[in-house]
């Protein structure tokens, strides 16, 4: 289900941009509308033309070449699972700011061994980080709003009410897959309101997050909390809904 998203400003000048055809910076757009709150998204050419350009008579095999022209730009990288093709944003969440983002239905390509193209060429691989750079500049992000480090090479999504967790997709799965969906995102909700009650800030919000996980399930106190916290937190959620 298309999505949508912003544009910044510095998209029209940006250089990578710059280089493609109009076509491609069209395709490249929609294809943002397209992908998942991950930045994935299907990527049969057949399918993404009809959703892209459903009046336009261009062929699969035209619309694949305007799809390499972007990967070549390292603006997407494309890859298949299961002989099924995708489709990847580079930096997607360092431009699209999700509050409470949808969790992923599509394999992110670092998820398992995938087959992953571009530029014409295919290789396989378990872990794309050798055959991509996405850029050879760091990421820094520290924004007032999300109180949010990036580093080079992660793309986090932001989660809590109050936009202020810092999760990778991939964190966040394995995190629902240890210790139950309903769990994570209750402690995602009651750390989210911590950090905007109290102002502390946390070096590693998936280990903070799992150490509280860990302590409930094994019968402790979570994460150390006392009961003036607990007290606290407990009514900063009621006071949220």
């Amino acid at each position: 289900m298309a999505r949508k998203r912003m544009i910044d400003p510095s998209f029209w000048t940006d250089e990578k941009v710059a280089r493609l055809t109009p076509t491609g910076r069209l395709t490249f757009i929609a294809l943002w509308t397209l992908a998942e709150d991950s930045g994935v998204g299907r990527g049969d050419p057949r399918l993404l033309k009809s959703l892209i350009f459903p009046y336009d008579d261009i062929a699969p095999d035209v619309f694949q070449q305007t799809m390499s022209e972007i990967a070549d730009s390292k603006l997407i990288r494309l890859y298949e699972v299961d002989g099924q093709q995708y489709y990847k944003v580079v930096n997607f969440l360092k431009y699209q700011k999700i509050n409470r983002p949808t969790p992923a239905v599509l394999p992110d390509i670092g998820e398992k061994t995938a087959s992953v193209t571009h530029g014409g060429l295919t290789e396989d691989s378990v872990s794309p980080h050798g055959v991509f750079s996405e850029d050879s500049r760091p990421i820094k992000e520290n924004t007032a709003e999300d109180n949010i480090t990036l580093k080079e090479g992660e793309e986090k999504g932001v989660y809590g009410s109050r936009r202020n967790v810092a999760l990778t997709q991939g964190e966040y799965l394995d995190l629902c897959e240890t210790f139950g969906r309903e769990q994570i995102d209750g402690l995602i909700e009651q750390m989210s309101l911590y950090i905007a009650a109290k102002g502390v800030c946390y070096q590693d919000h998936d280990a903070a997050i799992r150490r509280w996980a860990s302590r409930n399930t094994s019968g402790g106190t979570a994460g150390g909390l006392g009961e003036y916290e607990k007290r606290a937190i407990a009514q900063l959620t009621e006071d949220a809904l």
